[in-house]
């Protein structure tokens, strides 16, 4: 049980280091409000636990009898003969819940407690939500074979293959990829797209006005872009991205087999001899786009279709503009070490750096993990901390203000707050987290085998075995939400920090 929990907590700790925030450290008193959200044997939560994504709910499967059931927040359903234990999915708000259960010989999906039609099978195990939570779809398969998409309880048109829809970001609207009589086609809106043989990359903009995939047809590669076909390539639609706004499009595409080039809104770039994938990137404001490309064996950044200085390499993933749009960050290496560009102007150089570079809020400051060999320092507008261990990305607070970090010193874990270091922890859960105000920070911490929720280093009085909390755990500046654990019970726990 605790080792699952320790599974569940680190992944969520990882989205909440990158949160932001600010805060000042006055003392604090902690209040912890406690509901139980019902008790889970350990071979219960073996069997797998689903925590919603506001971190307020709880699912998980118990057998009665024969039969099995899903129990949400301690309250449990209707027996099933079998229930799909990965098929469990809360909305994005936490307030709905759907499933999928099993017969002998058929496979339907419940939503909200209420059973929808028996098919089949249902398409690889999964009920989506749209992104608002009022929307539900799934891909269910009749006897016969026929595979279609069912959009709240609605049929859609039989297919040999159909794959997971996706929803636009507005909720409204829907598209998936499927194949009739050996072709592709695109299904956007219940308007299907021309015959292709073989489509990839189906996308929405953004803002959900338009909508693009790549597609092979007639021995050419093309990108489809609101049902409009654009040129045909040997290759094309690798990297296909809108721009925030939804105005503007990217992707890579290929005249024969040894170069590639970059689209930009239609407009061919120069060919290169190589890219990194995860080096292409629009600003905010959607006016600005840079990517990294490779010429022989030297790499470079290209910003608004200029390239920048050689390197030996750029680190994938490491690209950056600044919230403002109006800078931009990478990582590059040369001479066995590595340095953050920024503006075009190199930093120190280092042995290494983790991960990219993070602009604040306010597009004013940088601040990155860099180490030598055997130490880490955090290094914040060109100024290093003392070495440590280890380090975690860097959070700023929403005024830009602030920094805060996880530092490891030997074995003793601390969360540092504007250069100053929290008491010394055996592990840190989730955060560091800023509220929105900024003046209050707050993680998880561990020490003895049991975890203590932190605010303004103030910890609470109540213990527990495990906490989960979500990527941001602040509801409002003074109070905040996470789940515990306790003797295999766990809670909601509604925390609020005010002046002792």
């Amino acid at each position: 049980m605790r080792q699952l929990m320790r599974a569940l907590l680190s992944a969520v700790a990882c989205a909440g280091v990158m949160c932001g925030a600010a805060a000042a450290q006055a003392p604090v008193r902690l209040t912890v409000k406690e509901t139980s959200l019902g008790k889970v044997s350990a071979v219960e939560a073996s069997k797998g636990l689903t925590i919603s994504p506001d971190g307020r709910h709880l699912a998980f499967l118990r057998k009665s009898g024969a039969k099995w059931r899903l129990v949400v927040d301690g309250r449990q359903g209707a027996e099933y003969d079998w229930i799909l234990a990965n098929s469990v999915n809360f909305s994005p708000d936490g307030k709905r819940v759907a499933y999928i259960v099993q017969s002998a010989d058929t496979m339907q999906v419940v939503v909200d407690g209420q059973p929808q039609k028996p098919y089949y099978e249902i398409g690889q195990s999964r009920v989506l939500f749209s992104p608002d939570g009022k929307h539900v779809a799934y891909v269910a398969k009749k006897p016969a074979g026929n595979v279609l998409v069912v959009l709240d309880g609605v049929e859609g048109p039989e297919y040999q293959a159909v794959d997971l829809p996706i929803f636009s970001e507005n909720s409204q609207r829907l598209a998936y990829r499927a194949i009739r009589n050996g072709k592709w086609v695109a299904v956007v809106d219940g308007k299907e797209g021309p015959e292709c043989d073989g489509i990839q990359a189906l996308q929405f903009s953004p803002d959900s006005s338009r909508y693009a995939y790549a597609a092979a047809r007639w021995g050419k590669q093309m990108v489809i872009v609101d049902g409009q076909e654009g040129p045909g390539y040997e290759a094309a639609g690798l990297n296909l991205t809108f721009s925030p706004d939804g105005k503007r499009m990217a992707y890579l595409a290929a005249r024969n087999k040894e170069k590639l080039m970059v689209v930009v809104d239609g407009k061919e770039g120069p060919e290169f001899d190589g890219f990194l994938m995860g080096n292409f990137v629009f600003s905010p404001d959607s006016k600005r786009f840079a990517y990294a490309a490779q010429r022989g064996t030297r790499q470079m950044v290209v910003v608004d279709g200029t390239p920048m200085k050689e390197y030996d390499s750029i680190a994938n993933n490491s690209l950056r503009f600044s919230p403002d749009s109006s800078r931009l960050a990478y990582t590059a290496a040369a001479d066995k070490n590595v340095r953050v560009v920024v503006d075009g102007k190199e930093a120190k150089p280092y042995a290494r750096l983790m991960g990219a570079p993070i602009f604040s809020p306010d597009s004013k400051r940088v601040a990155y993990a860099a180490g030598s060999p055997d130490k880490w320092h955090m290094v914040i507008d060109d100024r290093e901390s003392p070495p440590y261990d280890g380090v975690s990305l860097p959070v700023f607070s929403p005024d830009s203000k602030r920094v805060a970090y996880q530092a490891l010193k030997v074995r003793n874990v601390h969360v540092v707050v504007d250069g100053t270091e929290s008491e010394a922890w055996e592990g840190i859960g989730a955060g560091p987290m800023f509220s929105s105000d900024g003046r209050h920070v707050a993680y998880t911490a561990e020490r003895g085998r049991k975890s203590v929720v932190v605010v303004d280093g103030a910890a609470s009085a109540q213990q527990y075995d495990s906490l989960i909390a979500s990527q941001q755990m602040f509801d409002t500046p003074t109070s905040l939400h996470l789940m515990g654990v306790r003797a295999e019970e766990f809670f909601l726990l509604e925390v609020t920090a005010s002046s002792p």
